[in-house]
């Protein structure tokens, strides 16, 4: 897929920041209000010293453009003035922060310090969007200990799902759009799904201790995200200061202090466990800064399942407990004492009868009660390097992947022909590159270019083991043990439709994204030209049924006019 999107736009009426950076804008003037030219106007990260500067024109109006979330020191100072200082001043992702100033005549040595922030609204921005930050995420309970739940958050946000299993990711609707129609980004570049397959858009999921903030834009953003109308997530990675912090944790949860399902022959098994480390700090003070975490998660849950398999009369043709059985041959007339004769079992039918669990409990419906047990085992990696070059030139690099594996037994006992049954290999591997430099204080470009990398791949216990041969089975594949779908009973085998079938193998979905972008101050208005190549690949096998896939209703064996037959 190629995508092509030029946007040329005035700053006051529609522009927003370079998604996962943001922007400082305003003017600086005198007591009387009049514009001052040539003033240098500097923001300093208070956590990395990072320091980046712009020289107001002569509107006076200055912008410092593409600069990581934090909060910052702003100075401005003029010849003939006195500097001005503000302190802690807040900055977030995907921010367009309005900042004017006003300058006092210097007469003498003076600097005014603002040490107070009042609620600095979004002015220059009609988007509509939520900030999510450390604030939250330190102090709220998260599902899974995923950020992302905290999308909940934001007004218009409908949480279908919090997030489960290998991937973690939640499903919402943003402002009434449609659930899994996002567009996610990290750091600025693409982290969605690039096909737009009936999944969910998300395919990144931050560990807490790797994630600085997100912002979520529900309506009227600008041309330059594009490509969804459902929604825009916006993550940001952190990134590592002037003093070297680390963290270690460990988050427990065990069946030893659960009850038992009422329905349950004994307590489920649950075991979780993630753990992991992070360590952000200098490599040369105010210049060049590193950020590293890793996760790990250990998984073990079990749900109680409630099957209904045949009793053991049934196997043996006896259905004397059951509706009057017609046989299917002839004029349909009913078997004696509802028995049917060994003579008339298929034998590629007895054969895979054997593969149902025997029942555990009374009746003829719901007769089979097992745990099942999903295993999950994942490992996330984050790393990013900032590097400030000069006043002219910064540059930051980040490299992200999940690599995950999901077990699942299922609760019959034999894996191969439990429809529960199944094993993925996950893998996704994301890249990012960025370059700003600064032409002049009026004139700015960002390059950008990120590769997202994905593996999915699903498979079945007793692959290539040739089960439908065993049972009898012939002119079909060997891949797996052939779907059995009777009417009132537990299926055997796949359900043989998408996601649920023999195996899925998605390998590789790529996604190259080009994005560059020129900021230019002139006057009281600022201009921002874009241009964004994108290519998206997706290279997919789906075994629904090669194996076989038999299904029988009650039609067969029932006779018309007769009831309850």
């Amino acid at each position: 897929m190629y995508r092509l999107l030029i946007g040329l736009f005035l700053l006051h009426e529609v522009l927003l920041a370079q998604v996962g950076s943001g922007h400082i804008t305003g003017v600086v003037l005198d007591a009387s209000h009049a514009p001052v030219a040539s003033a240098i106007v500097k923001v300093v990260n208070a956590d990395s010293g990072v320091a980046t500067s712009a020289v107001t024109n002569e509107s006076g109006a200055y912008r410092i453009s593409n600069i990581l979330p934090g909060i910052y020191r702003l100075t401005a100072d003029a010849s003939g003035f006195d500097t001005f200082r503000r302190e802690r001043l807040p900055l977030s992702t995907g921010q367009l922060l309005a900042v004017d100033i006003t300058l006092s005549v210097s007469g003498q040595t003076l600097t005014l310090d603002v040490q107070t922030n009042p609620n600095l609204a979004e002015t220059q921005s009609s988007s509509l969007g939520q900030v999510v930050g450390h604030k939250y995420i330190d102090n709220l309970p998260l599902p899974n200990r995923s950020a992302n739940a905290l999308i909940n958050l934001a007004p218009g946000t409908v949480m279908v799902d919090p997030g489960q299993g290998a991937e973690n990711y939640p499903i919402f609707s943003i402002a009434g759009g449609r659930v899994r129609n996002q567009s996610f980004t990290l750091d600025g570049g693409n982290v969605g799904n690039v096909v737009g397959l009936a999944r969910p858009s998300q395919v990144v999921s931050l560990p807490l201790d790797a994630l600085e903030e997100f912002r979520i834009v529900s309506s009227t953003y600008a041309a330059e995200y594009g490509h969804s109308t459902g929604g825009i997530i916006a993550l940001t990675t952190r990134s590592g200061t002037n003093s070297f912090h680390g963290s270690l944790f460990e988050y427990l949860r065990n069946d030893a202090l659960d009850a038992r399902n009422f329905f349950a022959a004994r307590r489920p098994p649950l075991r979780l466990n993630q753990f992991g480390a992070a360590l952000g700090g200098p490599i040369q003070r105010d210049r060049t800064h590193f950020f590293a975490s890793w996760e790990q998660t250990r998984n073990t849950t079990s749900d109680a399942i409630l099957s209904t398999v045949p009793t053991l009369a049934q196997r043996g043709g006896n259905f004397e407990a059951n509706a009057p059985i017609f046989d299917p041959d002839g004029v349909k007339a009913p078997f004696p004492a509802n028995q049917i004769p060994a003579s008339r079992f298929d034998p590629v039918a007895k054969a895979a009868t054997s593969f149902w669990p025997e029942p555990n409990r009374a009746g003829t419906a719901n007769n089979y009660g097992a745990n099942n047990r999903f295993q999950l085992a994942r490992n996330i990696v984050v790393g990013k390097l900032d590097r400030n070059f000069s006043d002219r030139d910064r540059a930051s690099a980040r490299y992200y992947i999940n690599d995950a594996n999901t077990l699942s037994d299922g609760s019959y006992g034999k894996p191969v022909a439990d429809p529960a049954a199944t094993l993925t290999d996950i893998r996704i591997q994301s890249i990012l590159g960025t370059h700003i430099h600064t032409f002049s204080p009026t004139l700015l470009n960002q390059f950008q270019v990120s590769l997202m990398v994905r593996k999915y791949i699903q498979t079945r216990a007793g692959l290539d083991q040739d089960y439908a041969g065993q049972l009898g089975f012939t002119g079909v594949s060997k891949a797996a043990f052939p779907t059995f779908n009777l009417a009132g009973y537990a299926l055997l085998g796949g359900q043989a439709v998408a996601n649920s079938s023999i195996a899925r193998l998605q390998t590789p979905i790529i996604d190259l994204q080009f994005q560059d972008s020129l900021s230019r101050i002139v006057g009281k208005h600022a201009f921002k030209l874009g241009i964004e190549y994108r290519r998206g690949y997706n290279n997919e096998s789906n075994d629904i049924s090669s194996s076989g896939n038999l299904g029988f209703n009650r039609l067969i064996t029932d006779r018309p006019g007769a009831s309850g037959s």
